[in-house]
């Protein structure tokens, strides 16, 4: 990557997975990101875990983080469970989400629930510690959204 570009920055960083994954696929099962690397393929877990070890390589903090993303699909908002790297550019977390490179933070809201801060080898057994019943209920859901029940589509 650095024979691309000299001095990377977090949103080259996040570009250049987006890219070298180019066999997205939810079959992969939180590979490490050295598995990542040689097989080019994975969904959000992998994305996230090669963006975190790439960052820190160039000297960012980062970390993977784990939750819900709140998408608006055709005036629905939709929730989905996902994983994004977060880099710490001096100041504050900043999201670095490969999977949704192009997109912005307008148009996907991101819940954290987990933070995970070792994906070595064996890091998917720590993913859910810490992990409590989320209280649906307190999540502020924008006026004039429905939520779909399970099983069915909104409307």
């Amino acid at each position: 990557m650095r024979e691309a570009t000299p001095n990377p920055s977090a949103t080259d960083v996040t570009e250049f997975v987006a890219r070298f994954i180019d066999n997205k696929h939810m079959a992969r099962s939180f590979d490490i990101a050295s598995v990542v690397a040689e097989r080019h393929e994975g969904d959000c877990t992998e994305h996230a875990v090669l963006s975190a070890a790439l960052l820190r390589s160039l000297g960012f903090p980062s970390h993977v983080v784990t939750g819900v993303a709140l998408v608006q699909i055709e005036r629905q908002l939709m929730a989905f469970g996902h994983a994004w790297a977060e880099y710490h550019d001096g100041q504050a977390w900043q999201l670095a989400v490969a999977t949704n490179a192009g997109e912005t933070r307008e148009q996907i809201m991101y819940l954290p629930l987990h933070v995970m801060l070792n994906e070595g080898p064996g890091y998917s057994r720590g993913m859910f510690e810490g992990f409590d019943v989320v209280d649906v209920e307190t999540v502020l859901v924008p006026p004039g959204f429905a939520l779909a029940a399970p099983g069915q589509r909104p409307r």
